[in-house]
């Protein structure tokens, strides 16, 4: 009867012990899987920063208006997936500053560099228009200004923005005002 005593101890002992091991090695699959998956989200965030940093390079050499625009939407669509992934993934320091953070920055650029772009280009123009002699070709530069203008505040949100272009645009229209008077 001990002896049958003794034997159930030990397959109770063992049986204990195959458990503890399952569990240690479910746990070691666990955290290597979560390792993995962290690692693999750490390659995506780096491919969304890359595309970021290729846009950023992009709009700083551009001359074009709409690739600005353009290259802004592509940053802050890259932004929105690093902050998608990073909840995803549980992960939120995945990039630092944080996604949210990289998206609050370009979402502000955005407006803000589109105005000086804006009135960058504008003031090239009016410097052309300025030395330019026939009255036509002044007027066709000043209207396209006007035109971009009206494109910038088509994106920009920001209230402050918009109203610095709206009173570059009536500087404009005054200029024009003042050319087609000379006669």
């Amino acid at each position: 009867m001990m002896e049958g005593l003794t034997t159930l101890i030990i397959i109770f002992f063992i049986i204990a012990i195959i458990i503890l091991v399952a569990k240690m090695w479910e746990k070691s699959v666990k955290k290597r899987q979560k390792a993995e998956r962290k690692d693999f989200a750490l390659k995506i965030a780096q491919r969304h920063i890359q595309i970021i940093e290729e846009s950023k390079n992009i709009i700083n050499k551009s001359k074009k208006l709409d690739t600005i625009i353009h290259r802004f939407d592509v940053i802050l669509e890259n932004a929105a997936k690093l902050k998608s992934l990073a909840e995803e993934y549980q992960y939120p320091d995945i990039t630092s500053p944080s996604p949210e953070k990289i998206e609050q920055f370009y979402i502000n650029e955005k407006d803000k560099f589109i105005k000086d772009f804006i009135l960058e280009e504008i003031d090239k123009n009016i410097h052309k228009a300025k030395a330019i002699t026939r009255k036509s070709t002044k007027i066709s530069i000043l209207d396209k200004s006007i035109i971009l203008i009206c494109d910038g505040k088509d994106v920009i949100k920001n209230k402050d923005n918009i109203e610095e272009l709206s009173e570059k645009e009536n500087e404009i229209k005054i200029l024009i005002d003042q050319i087609n008077k000379e006669g």
